[in-house]
Order: structure tokens, then C-alpha cells, then sequence
């Protein structure tokens, strides 16, 4: 299994990559396996984005100091209602 061991390596899109091969040894047991694991990627690949967006915001809110519209504010927090439905599928 992979892991994450520099801090510049915690970003959102290096958490999809290690969901994403760690997801991959379990892919074999169905095709329904197999499917979610293709909605993984379109779902990630559709709001690459609104994940850049996160990992600004979380670097920004840790190390320095920025501000976030209203609309970004609320682009982040769907987005993070949309991963949390989706895991639950």
C-alpha cells in the first residue's frame, strides 16, 4: 500500500491517487467493484477544479492568510457534500 510521506505530498489530488491504486487490488472481486472504480475516476476528473480550489484553501487557511468569496465558499462546501454522498454509495 502506498502512503503519503512528505507534507507537500497532502493534497487533495495525492489522496485521490493513493484512494485510486489502493482501490485498484480490490477491483478484481466484482464487476460492480469495477464500476465504482470507474465513478471514482470520472468523479474526481469532473471537478479537478473545485479540488484545487480545496487544496488552496487548505494550504491558504494553514499557512497564510487569505480570504474566500461567499461563492467560493460555497463551491467548497458542496463539493465536500458531493465526496461525502458519493463514499457512501
Amino acid at each position: 500500500m502506498l502512503s503519503i510521506t512528505d507534507d507537500r505530498e497532502k493534497t487533495l489530488r495525492a489522496l485521490s491517487r493513493v484512494l485510486k491504486e489502493t482501490y485498484i487490488s480490490f477491483i478484481r472481486s466484482s464487476s460492480q467493484s469495477i464500476q465504482k472504480y470507474k465513478d471514482m475516476g470520472k468523479f474526481f476528473k469532473e471537478r479537478k477544479k473545485i479540488f484545487r480550489l480545496m487544496e488552496d484553501s487548505y494550504i491558504s487557511s494553514r499557512y497564510l492568510s487569505r480570504e474566500f468569496t461567499k461563492e467560493e465558499a460555497e463551491e467548497l462546501l458542496n463539493a465536500a457534500e458531493e465526496v461525502l454522498k458519493w463514499r457512501n454509495t
